[in-house]
Formats: C-alpha cells, sequence, structure tokens
C-alpha cells in the first residue's frame, strides 16, 4: 500500500486482485480530520490512491465500510448513513438514499449479510442490515463510550443491482452492535 491504513475495507474483485478502501493513518475506534484516508487504492498497486467522496462525506464514522462487489460488477459501499453504486472501473459513485435509522459500520457494527443468490432469484444480490446506533455525525467523539449508547433494533435490506430503495424487515427483538451484551449472553456466560 502507498498509505497508512487503521482499519480499512478489503474486497476481491472479479480478477482476483482486491480493492483497498478507506482507514484512518493511526487508528481509534472513530475518525478525525488529522488522520483520515477517503481513499481507495489496489492491490497489486495500479497507482497512486484515488479519493472516494462517499468517505469524505461520512466522517467521522468511515473507517470498516460496508463493501459488496456486486453481481453488476460494480461495488456497494455503506458507511455512516451514507450508501453508493461504485462503479470503481470509471470511478464513478452513484450515490443512493442514505440507510434507514441507524449507524451500520464501525464501531457501531451492525450485523450484515448477503442473501443466498441462486438461479431461482437469477442470482440477484440482497443484503440484510440489522442493528447498530443512530447517534448522528456531531455526536460521535475519538473515547466514544461504546456500550453506553443504545443499539438499533432495525433490520433494512436493499437489492442494489435491482433496486435501490430500502426495505424493512422484521426488526430485532433486542437491539445488537458491537458494544452491546444482551442479558441473554450474559446469562449463558454465566452457567459456562
Amino acid at each position: 500500500m502507498t498509505t497508512r491504513r487503521w482499519y480499512p475495507t478489503l474486497e476481491t474483485l472479479e480478477d482476483g486482485s482486491a480493492i483497498i478502501i478507506g482507514g484512518c493513518e493511526y487508528g481509534g475506534y472513530v475518525n478525525s480530520d488529522n488522520q483520515d484516508n477517503p481513499t481507495y487504492e489496489y492491490w497489486p498497486s495500479k497507482g497512486e490512491p484515488i479519493k472516494l467522496n462517499l468517505l469524505a462525506d461520512a466522517m467521522p464514522v468511515n473507517l470498516f465500510p460496508l463493501t459488496w462487489l456486486l453481481p453488476s460488477g460494480n461495488l456497494f459501499i455503506q458507511a455512516e448513513f451514507k450508501a453508493e453504486i461504485f462503479d470503481y472501473k470509471s470511478n464513478t459513485e452513484y450515490y443512493i438514499n442514505d440507510i434507514p435509522d441507524a449507524v451500520r459500520v464501525y464501531p457501531a457494527s451492525a450485523a450484515t449479510a448477503v442473501f443466498p443468490m441462486t438461479p431461482a432469484n437469477n442470482w440477484t444480490s440482497t443484503i440484510l442490515f440489522c442493528g447498530g446506533t443512530n447517534l448522528k455525525s456531531n455526536q460521535w467523539v475519538t473515547n466514544w463510550p461504546i456500550a453506553s449508547y443504545p443499539a438499533s433494533t432495525s433490520c433494512v435490506k436493499i437489492t442494489p443491482d435491482v433496486d435501490i430503495t430500502w426495505q424493512y424487515e422484521d426488526a430485532l427483538d433486542t437491539g445488537r452492535t458491537m458494544g452491546q451484551v444482551s442479558s441473554i449472553e450474559i446469562e449463558i456466560g454465566q452457567l459456562a
């Protein structure tokens, strides 16, 4: 890599190379202007890093941007409340509506999954997001007391190659985020 990247995302591309997205220079729960690296580059290298506007717009919650290679060959990227379809071959960003209800990326880390892509659904990629936290951009601080904020119960999904509308799924019974521990998990731990 040509620059320091703490908590970037790596996504394997169709040709077996990797795109390295975002990160910061020195680490921490939450990014800051003095260390932000809102760029992407490739491995093996294809030259100097290139700015990714979504990451700059998602400050300070843009570490580990959630990224998937879509069947179309484009990337779906989500950070803070922002989301886009990214044609990395032409360096074109197509912003879509913000993800509803909650920040889903680190350190609010929601659960995410891609539904199975099968011949029955024409190899369509539907991505599910559950949990996170609803803090706004100005509420994130570098010494964030992660476990003291309530977690979201919201679940949403999107099928970005087909429809860029966010759809609601059934909510979780209990809010979930990386820093949250449910009473059920505590009870299970006490039984072990």
